[in-house]
């Protein structure tokens, strides 16, 4: 019996069977067709997601352990989750820093506190919205060295935020600075080079934090006199402190509930997944030793808090270390420089209640 075929809109069918095969030269363009619908579609999806980000600009200050929610975040694309488009710039000096916010050059500076302080007590659009917490000092001495009474002590310069707590805390160990305990203006803002002088003989005791004594005895392979801990002294410093501009914080307010969104949900997982957290700290500080990992890790996530808020107590601290060298500043108060009301309206929501 003779197969009977027949053609319906360019496709061919066997009667018998009812099977067909599509035309090979249409189906050849079909394919063409929806291969360059999907080389020119896909981009544009991915282009128009890309720009729905809003972009934010942040700059942190030292590269140090108190920084690790702003990396954090980078590495969990954790700012792309809240919408956001970040860009983290290092701008190593407070004052360049707040400059770069005040011009519109960044949205955001994660650095002392002091310098906002001082630009907004000068009528500077600047403001303290929030904070990381304090970077943990500690006053340390040669070895043997137990009291620090007629000694020298180190500090960077005076009126500094470091000098400020030095003669806080020597003052709460009933020392009188300047009087039972000398004091020397190094000029060295970084503590771990002061130690290192301290360790050469030319003076007997500075403050430190953790990371710096850690390097410093490991260099030479001494163990320093640990005398106090400022942080257990309820010495406080704005180390960590987040600061923005007014006009951002009245018409931008998305941008910035995002941004401690972001940040907060990185303390959580930072917190939550140690191993993470610390190969963060190897990518950005250059740390691979375990046990500097460790002393970076529990000086700053460890004793972090969960919620930024910022700290009123550290932020009137700085005020009068501020107004130590600058009267205009006395007599001001915490509030007049602060703003919680970003973070509040987040918790209030329950987004701190979720992350845990």
């Amino acid at each position: 019996m003779k197969k009977a075929w027949f053609k319906v809109q360019g496709s061919t069918f066997n009667v018998r069977t009812g099977a067909g095969t599509l035309n090979a030269t249409r189906l050849m363009i079909a394919s063409k067709i929806s291969f360059m619908f999907v080389l020119i579609y896909l981009p544009s999806m991915s282009s128009a997601a890309e720009s729905q980000l809003a972009p934010i600009k942040i700059a942190y200050a030292t590269t140090s352990g108190i920084r690790l929610p702003l990396w954090i975040a980078e590495e969990a694309k954790l700012y792309e989750k809240y919408g956001l488009d970040a860009k983290l710039i290092n701008i190593p000096s407070g004052n360049t820093a707040i400059s770069a916010l005040v011009s519109g050059e960044v949205d955001v500076v994660s650095g002392s506190g002091s310098a906002s302080i001082v630009a907004a007590g000068r009528g500077l659009p600047v403001v303290i919205v929030g904070s990381f917490g304090s970077t943990t000092y500690k006053l340390v001495a040669n070895p043997g060295v137990l009291d620090l009474r007629g000694k020298t002590v180190g500090t960077s310069r005076i009126g500094s935020t470091t000098d400020f707590a030095l003669r806080r805390a020597l003052s709460k160990l009933g020392m009188a600075p300047d009087k039972d305990v000398k004091i020397l203006a190094t000029g060295i803002g970084e503590a771990d080079k002061r130690i290192m002088l301290m360790l050469q003989g030319r003076m007997d005791g500075t403050l430190g934090s953790p990371e710096s004594i850690l390097a410093a005895e490991t260099q030479a392979k001494v163990k320093l006199e640990i005398l106090a801990d400022l942080e257990e002294m309820k010495i406080y410093n704005t180390v960590g402190d987040l600061s923005t501009r007014t006009d951002l914080l009245k018409s931008r307010r998305d941008l910035l509930k995002a941004f401690f969104m972001a940040s907060s949900e990185a303390i959580a997982l930072g917190k939550k997944n140690k191993a993470f957290a610390q190969k963060v700290i190897t990518k950005y500080m250059k740390v691979t030793d375990r046990k500097r990992l460790d002393t970076v890790y529990d000086a700053s996530l460890g004793r972090m808090p969960s919620k930024p808020y910022p700290r009123e107590e550290a932020v009137q601290l700085e005020l009068e270390s501020v107004a130590f060298t600058d009267p205009a500043f006395k007599n001001r108060k915490a509030s007049e420089f602060m703003d919680s009301s970003i973070i509040a309206e987040i918790e209030r929501r329950g987004f701190f209640a979720q992350l845990q």
